[in-house]
């Protein structure tokens, strides 16, 4: 277990990560200083108390002195390295950890770590809910939401559910899952890192120090890249393993081919769902959970907010918020659950990633895209090279109003911004509640005025 004692400890960010982090260190006996680009806290409640743990909080500009005297540098999730302090840091050669790095040092717990470039929640929220209907007191955390430091002084018997992001990833040293599962890998965050190459290997770094004790769990597409690890190894969608036949999930881990659950007893739609659930089941069959639970639990699931979450039905629409789309790939994903009749919201902050084959799988299956954003002229370039008709909108609930009228009945008016939200909201999941609250809004509207 690490030993922070008097040690000098450097958080970078002072989201709820680093305020965990924080705390958690501060507990272990360290001298803890945050560094925080914004001029002032964004939760000044927060601050307060942290100070009163005799937490240090630098706000706004910052040079090099803050790292004097370092001992270790803690970077919150997204905290790029070329920030300026966490680039010092990198180049003067401190060691840098991410916060599940310290986690992992801090806990004997056993850890499920789900990665990947899209479904790593919905997974990670379905594996926690099969272990637990299982009578398995798991913890979910992570990138999630509740971050992984937070989780791991509760019981120690009960394995820790963990969505672990790239970022995270790229600081570790000896994380190491008991289960690590990695879903599919598609070109995103190439503002942060330096290319696909590079975020391939941060996502990679979860397998380096499995033991042939441990379990590496890949989607098919993803399977030649966990070859050369040491955890034993588990394929899904494949052929093998657990996969899709006759209309069934399934899988044959006792050397014959066992069914779990028909797919069309799937709640959630999308083949990409279909490949969550997969994963999940693949991590219980790992964990000993019964056909017969993981089944329940696959029937009763309804969906992570925001991922592809049905909002109303008006008139024959049917409305959907994929907020969490926000890459071109994700958005394809989503594109990919309908077969046609889709009115499409698009936008917001690109990530250096292209809208070529988002373009493409958009034609003749888009009706109409309708963007807005800082990426609205990009994706207008995109689609009107695919003949796909385009709208400009200057807000999300412009949008909305325009797709709405848009759509006839039988359509779809899908939220997949595949874009970052950043750009006009604080995150994926306020651009997803506008949308709802602008929906809501724009059905009593067109109610109104019919009944007028």
């Amino acid at each position: 277990m690490i030993d922070l004692k008097d040690k000098k400890i450097i958080v970078i960010g002072l989201a709820r990560t680093g305020a965990a982090v924080a705390r958690c260190c501060r507990g272990l006996g360290a001298r803890v200083l945050v560094v925080e680009r914004s001029a002032k806290p964004a939760d000044p409640v927060q601050a307060a108390s942290l100070l009163s743990l005799g937490i240090e909080l630098v706000f706004g500009a910052h040079d090099q002195q803050v790292l004097a005297g370092a001992d270790l540098i803690i970077p919150s999730p997204g905290v790029s390295p070329s920030a300026p302090v966490l680039g010092q840091a990198i180049d003067s050669g401190l060691p840098v950890i991410s916060e599940i790095e310290l986690a992992f040092q801090l806990t004997s717990r056993p850890i499920i770590a789900v990665t990947g470039t899209n479904g790593k929640t919905t997974t990670t929220t379905l594996i926690g809910e099969i272990l637990q209907a299982a009578g398995k007191a798991a913890d979910v955390c992570g990138n999630i939401g509740r971050p992984m430091i937070e989780a791991v002084g509760t019981d120690a018997s009960a394995p820790l559910v963990v969505e672990v992001s790239s970022f995270q990833l790229e600081f570790v040293d000896k994380f190491r899952p008991h289960i690590g599962v990695l879903l599919n890998i598609a070109p995103d965050h190439l503002d942060w890192h330096e290319d696909i190459e590079a975020y391939r290997a941060a996502k990679l770094k979860m397998f380096k120090h499995q033991t042939t004790r441990d379990w590496a769990v890949a989607g098919v597409d993803c399977a030649s890249f966990i070859a050369g690890t040491r955890g034993r190894k588990l394929v899904f969608g494949g052929d093998r393993g657990v996969f899709t036949e006759g209309g069934w999930i399934r899988h044959d881990l006792n050397g014959e081919s066992i069914g779990i659950v028909p797919i069309d007893e799937l709640v959630v739609r999308g083949e990409h769902n279909v490949a969550n659930a997969m994963a999940a089941a693949a991590v219980a069959l790992i964990e000993g959970v019964d056909e017969e639970t993981i089944a329940l639990s696959l029937r009763e699931f309804r969906g992570v907010e925001h991922r592809l979450e049905q909002v109303m039905r008006d008139n024959g629409v049917i409305f959907y918020n994929d907020s969490k789309a926000t890459n071109p790939a994700a958005a394809i994903t989503a594109l990919r659950a309908f077969s046609g009749g889709i009115i499409l919201l698009a936008g917001g902050r690109n990530k250096g990633n292209s809208f070529e084959e988002l373009a493409r799988e958009a034609a003749g299956r888009v009706k109409l895209a309708v963007l807005f954003g800082e990426s609205a002229p990009d994706l207008s370039a995109a689609l009107a090279r695919h003949s796909v008709p385009v709208s400009r909108a200057g807000s999300l609930d412009e949008a909305v109003r325009t797709g709405a009228g848009a759509a006839g009945s039988g359509d779809v008016v899908l939220l997949a911004p595949a874009c970052a939200s950043f750009d006009m909201f604080s995150d994926y999941e306020e651009r997803g509640r506008v949308f709802k609250a602008a929906v809501r809004a724009e059905v009593r509207s067109l109610a109104k005025r019919k009944s007028n």
